[in-house]
């Protein structure tokens, strides 16, 4: 586990939601709308990695397609550093693409299948003119050396390399423009069991050499605490907790974070914790309960959950819940 000092933040998101119309009728008219992302706020400081955590279906993807502009944010701000990222136009908008990269889940339909893999990394040296033509060739072999590609893959396809491999060209391809921010969407989660942690090595090893930056998402608690310095839990939409990984280890304050650690396997029997079940199913976003958005699964849950949301409020040095019973 990495903890080094906390600095000025360097990557800041406020209010941020998305939300999908959903059309009935021939007249496709809006009856509704599906609350992805509603109203949630973190900031990452140079060199760290967040971590963020939850359900499938909580907003976690939603939200990393929104700062990297795959998906326009209904609401809110991001910041990097001194640039706006939803309102970045022209040259802001390529100075962006520059700095915040992303790393796929599926290593194998994010790499275009009619291209070798030199053509793969070099591209984004063609697209955004940094370099002459006839150096795209040298860059992109520089940049699969950095992730452990022998020299021979260059021109190989995508369906010639094994899943690993696959996901350290989809590594070099964000790499190649010395980005400032990468997301990394559940990046070994697609990967065989025994080359995940060379994965995960290989993004702290360039983490430290790059002096990277990481939003690293995530469905497994054990690979967040390893590679994370802070972690924010999401539920329906919303952040519920949100601390450096060791207070939210072994401090954890809301009762779905409760849930999701006590499903963590542990090899020491000693350490192992009972297993909480939740009761009754994720609600819909479409329609998500009042209140407190746990509550309906939720095991301290009281009148007041349904009347008032919890505000995401400090219960210790960086540590924020969004619970009225706890912090």
């Amino acid at each position: 586990m990495k903890v080094p000092a906390p600095t000025a933040p360097f990557f800041t998101v406020k209010g941020l939601k998305k939300r999908y119309p959903v059309r009935t009728g021939m007249l496709r008219r809006v009856s509704a709308e599906v609350r992805a992302v509603d109203g949630i706020d973190f900031q990452v400081s140079r060199g760290r990695t967040l971590g963020i955590v939850g359900e499938s279906g909580c907003g976690k993807t939603t939200t990393a397609r929104m700062i990297v502009r795959l998906e326009a944010p209904t609401e809110g701000e991001i910041m990097l550093e001194e640039l706006d990222l939803l309102h970045a136009r022209g040259e802001q908008l390529r100075e962006l693409r520059r700095r915040v990269q992303m790393i796929f889940q599926d290593p194998y339909s994010s790499l275009n299948p009619r291209k070798t893999v030199g053509r793969i990394v070099g591209e984004p040296f063609i697209v955004h003119a940094v370099c002459p033509r006839r150096q795209v060739r040298n860059r992109a072999a520089e940049v699969l050396e950095l992730v452990s590609m022998p020299p021979d893959s260059m021109n190989r396809y995508p369906h010639e390399l094994s899943g690993g491999q696959r996901q350290r060209v989809g590594i070099a391809r964000a790499l190649a423009l010395s980005p400032r921010l990468i997301v990394c969407d559940e990046p070994i989660s697609a990967l065989d069991v025994s080359i995940r942690s060379q994965i995960l090595n290989l993004l702290l090893e360039l983490q430290e050499r790059l002096s990277l930056t990481y939003i690293f998402i995530a469905h497994d608690l054990s690979v967040v605490e390893h590679i994370s310095d802070d972690v924010a839990v999401m539920y329906l939409g919303k952040i519920v907790e949100i601390a450096p990984v060791g207070s939210l280890f072994d401090r954890h304050l809301h009762p779905y974070t409760e849930a999701l650690l006590s499903a963590v396997p542990h090899p020491d029997p000693a350490k192992r914790k009972d297993r909480i079940i939740l009761s009754g199913e994720v609600p819909s976003p479409m329609n998500p309960p009042s209140g407190c958005r746990f509550r309906t699964r939720c095991p301290i849950a009281a009148d007041i959950c349904a009347q008032a949301e919890p505000p995401l409020k400090e219960a210790g040095a960086t540590h924020f819940v969004a619970c009225h019973f706890r912090g």
